[in-house]
């Protein structure tokens, strides 16, 4: 009796604070936003009801296919609008970048992003100085020796999967994946790599690798849209995890601050603090290098490593295709592997990843961005201060973009190859490693389906459905490997 008489005092409470928050001030937002179509919002809850916070890509598509190209809809207290095919994604995003160029700070994205001190959450003029120096110092290190990293990282690989399929020829191979993709960036980081035994990967490592991945299950915490639940559900465990990995890169950031010859910066992270010393605004921190690497690790192996695992196993369950992919790379160099200047002459391998980005797409929906301007898009108002979601999923397999949507076909990017690939997002807010990533991926690429067979074990289709949290990830699979 006490719980429901609370229940009930906690629901009054919000509600009040609700219709003073939204009546009295956002009464003109309303009004705009029920002219973009959308369904019908409860108070509090709004629109929550029709969400599945397990398969949000697959409510998102529901949606789309029953309101169009835009909709509205309140994520409990926040006014949400969805874009979900290219030209509007566009319009927002790129013609009108200036007033889309902002993230939504949730208080899950606060605690994660260290209140917006990272790259893929900061905001204003701190975000475009970051996002400023990181591309500048991507820039120079791929000009000098990114390719060797990624060759150097991958030769570890191939010779651990040559010795370990040895032994046994039918593996999960994700875990795999992502320790080549977090000593890619680790290295470029702190100039340091882990085994790839699993066991032999030291503990604060693995708790710290297992972090990043348990975080991106709780930054869609039902209180950052409902408030009333933050009584039931609280932010505790996303602050422990975010403090474990901050924990972890601390020490190596303050071991490197104090022996660094700044006059010759080695590492990603010794340019960045150089630039950061020699920031005359004063706008970058020292003290914000912690969310910055941990940012860094987190996307780097989250999204090149699912690109990866994803183009593994659509391969596997098409071989036909990953025997034409072999043929292209074996005739274009038959003794070795192509270098990074080269990706122009391997269409067909260029094909395979752009469909696998479209099939499988990792940001089914891009992170939320902020409207700073009443703004019309698509024939709609947009009112400021509205939370703003990229569909990407439902464009991923909408007839009207992709013929046979669900079938793996790379020729649909030799035919068309301009049709948009948006798991970079556009405009301003396009991902700053972009260019890093799609290097690393063909750096990979070409050398793994050139050495390696994948088949299923049991020659059944091995089941694709994804799992989604932020990102989709395929469930655990086997995969059977032989070297050709």
């Amino acid at each position: 009796m006490v719980f429901v008489f609370i229940f009930l005092f906690l629901i009054i409470y919000f509600f009040h604070k609700l219709l003073r928050s939204q009546f009295f001030n956002s009464n003109k937002n309303e009004s705009f936003l029920q002219q973009i179509p959308g369904p019908f919002n409860f108070p509090i809850i709004g629109g929550v009801y029709l969400l599945d916070r397990n398969n949000l890509h697959l409510s998102f598509d529901k949606l789309y296919k029953k309101y169009g190209k835009i909709f509205s809809i309140k994520f409990g207290v926040v006014n949400t609008v969805v874009l979900n095919e290219p030209d509007i994604i566009f319009e927002a995003f790129h013609k009108n970048a200036n007033f889309f160029s902002d993230r939504y700070m949730l208080p899950s994205i606060n605690i994660l992003s260290g209140n917006g001190s990272n790259i893929a959450f900061s905001n204003g003029e701190y975000w475009k100085k970051i996002r400023s120096e990181f591309s500048s110092l991507i820039t120079k290190s791929k000009n000098k020796n990114l390719e060797t990293e990624f060759n150097k990282h991958y030769f570890n690989f191939e010779n651990f999967l040559s010795g370990y399929i040895k032994k046994n020829d039918t593996i999960y191979i994700k875990p795999f994946i992502m320790t080549y993709t977090f000593n890619v960036v680790y290295g470029l980081i702190f100039n340091e790599s882990v085994e790839y035994e699993q066991e032999l990967i030291p503990k604060e490592i693995s708790d710290f690798i297992q972090s990043l991945f348990d975080v991106l299950k709780e930054t869609t915490l039902c209180p950052d849209y409902l408030p009333f639940l933050i009584y039931f559900k609280n932010y505790d465990h996303l602050k422990e995890m975010t403090k474990k990995m901050i924990a972890n890169v601390n020490p190596k950031i303050k071991k490197i601050l104090n022996e660094m010859d700044e006059s010759n910066p080695k590492t990603l992270l010794e340019n960045l603090i150089v630039s950061i010393k020699n920031d005359k605004d004063n706008i970058l921190k020292i003290e914000h290098l912690d969310h910055i690497v941990v940012d860094l690790i987190l996307a780097g192996m989250e999204t090149t490593g699912g690109v990866i695992e994803w183009m593994v196993l659509n391969l596997t369950n098409n071989i036909d295709i990953q025997n034409k992919l072999y043929k292209e790379l074996l005739s274009n160099n038959f003794l070795s592997y192509p270098s990074i200047n080269e990706a122009s002459n391997y269409p067909y391998f260029n094909a395979c990843v752009k469909e696998t980005m479209r099939r499988s797409p990792i940001a089914s929906m891009g992170p939320p961005r902020l409207c700073t301007k009443d703004i019309e898009i698509g024939g709609y108002i947009i009112p400021k201060g509205t939370q703003i979601f990229s569909n990407l999923y439902s464009y991923s397999f909408s007839e009207k973009f992709h013929k046979d949507p669900f079938l793996f076909k790379p020729e649909r990017f030799i035919e068309c190859p301009n049709t948009p690939i948006l798991i970079f997002n556009l405009g301003s807010r396009q991902c700053p490693a972009k260019g890093m990533a799609e290097s690393e991926i063909f750096a990979f690429g070409t050398k793994l389906f050139k050495k390696f067979l994948f088949t299923s074990p049991n020659d059944q289709v091995i089941d694709d459905k994804p799992l989604f949290h932020v990102s989709l990830t395929p469930k655990k699979w086997l995969v059977k490997i032989t070297e050709r």
